[in-house]
């Protein structure tokens, strides 16, 4: 679970008595749209108290992944739902659907199930099909922003010593910022934006990652065989191989002696380009490190 240090004293299962005292009443209040939104706020209750009781909430494919926050998110408002229309969370969706410029699976944000949930809404509505929208929106939204700021990655699986509070916004009560998002009359990709700023080394590692992409959808690259080190005066089809491998990431121009098996001053400069790209001694001898 994420975000474990939002979990409020006034759990869930403390306001069951009040909450459902409270919707009884306005179940009895005119208009179908009272009637709609207490059977709504209902639906959504039921899912959050299974998970405040530790059990797991599936809708669809999808797995509910940020219980405690989730649960103050929804308590301090009753259990009713947290966005206010489809728009807000189509717009979601175009956000979580640019995961991949991060080096993120949109998926790991229900994308696909949150699509069918919003179909199966607009087909057939209904007041447990709309807290199944607002579930999973809240849910990816949680995940996502998460994710952004700390990766996805536990830091502390790697150092335990890493123990640095995470916190949704500086300063703000997590359940709160995360409802100031949704509620902000602003594009949610401005917000993430604004929220979320990266620096210039970011970038360039967002621009490699695309190069890189675009490289495996043109085919990447096939592997050295293995062998002995590879030297300059060598000669033979492992040295063709590593002659292609460099032509694919540019250390070797496309052109340069189109199926040679020498290892010439030409790949040997090769060689020693793509070491330096990757931290290694520029020897220009293509051995076990290389």
């Amino acid at each position: 679970m994420i975000f474990t240090n939002a979990r409020r004293e006034d759990n869930v299962r403390l306001l069951r008595i009040p909450v459902f005292a409270a919707l009884g009443t306005l179940m009895l209040a005119p208009g179908a749209a009272a009637v709609a939104q207490d059977a709504t706020a209902e639906a959504i209750y039921a899912r959050v108290d299974a998970l405040q009781a530790g059990s797991p909430v599936t809708i669809g494919s999808a797995t509910l992944a940020t219980g405690p926050l989730l649960s103050d998110i929804y308590a301090a408002r009753e259990f009713g739902p947290l966005w206010p229309n489809e728009a807000r969370v189509r717009e979601l969706l175009d956000v979580v659907g640019g995961a991949t410029v991060h080096g993120l699976n949109p998926e790991d944000y229900h994308a696909g199930e949150l699509r069918s949930a919003l179909l199966r809404q607009s087909l057939n509505p209904s007041s447990f099909g709309l807290a199944d929208v607002d579930l999973l929106a809240t849910d990816a939204l949680i995940r996502y922003a998460y994710h952004l700021r700390f990766g996805k990655v536990n830091a502390a699986s790697i150092d335990t010593n890493i123990n640095f509070r995470r916190e949704f916004q500086d300063g703000v009560d997590p359940p709160a910022a995360v409802a100031s998002l949704v509620a902000d009359s602003r594009d949610l990709d401005m917000l993430f934006a604004e929220r979320f700023p990266f620096g210039p080394v970011y970038r360039e590692f967002q621009t490699e990652l695309a190069r890189y992409r675009g490289l495996a959808e043109a085919g990447g690259w096939r592997p050295v065989p293995e062998g002995p080190t590879l030297r300059p005066g060598d000669t033979g089809p492992r040295v063709a191989a590593l002659r292609d491998r460099l032509r694919v990431t540019g250390e070797l121009a496309a052109g340069a002696s189109p199926g040679s098996e020498d290892f010439d001053g030409e790949l040997e400069n090769a060689v020693r380009l793509f070491q330096q790209h990757h931290g290694l001694d520029a020897d220009g001898i293509a051995g076990a490190q290389t």
